[in-house]
């Protein structure tokens, strides 16, 4: 099973501490590190439409935009290959200040 950042799975505890053994359910926050969004996650169009734009961060800029698109926190800089907060993740918590971008 894939699970995405934020899902809550079910943990199951065996309990015998009153002398009762039975199942307890209960609800587990579960952190999954959630992948950067990369170039090769671009779809053709946008890296082919980047790659032949003369406007400077053409390709960096299209994939923060597909990073954005997809409500997703990080990408991945071509250029340095940096993961780099995107502007959901900026929206809810402050940069860390190691001038990624």
């Amino acid at each position: 099973d894939l699970l995405i950042a934020g899902e809550i799975e079910p943990l199951e505890l065996i309990s015998d501490q009153s002398g009762e053994s039975g199942k307890h359910t209960i609800l587990q926050e579960r952190w999954a590190a959630e992948v950067p969004v990369r170039e090769e996650d671009l779809p053709h169009e946008l890296a082919e439409k980047a790659s032949r734009s003369r406007l400077p961060g053409a390709l960096y800029k299209a994939i923060h935009r597909h990073a954005v698109a997809l409500n997703r926190d990080t990408y991945i800089d071509p250029a340095s290959g940096y993961s780099v907060f995107s502007s959901v993740y900026l929206k809810r918590s402050p940069c860390c200040g190691n001038g990624c971008r």
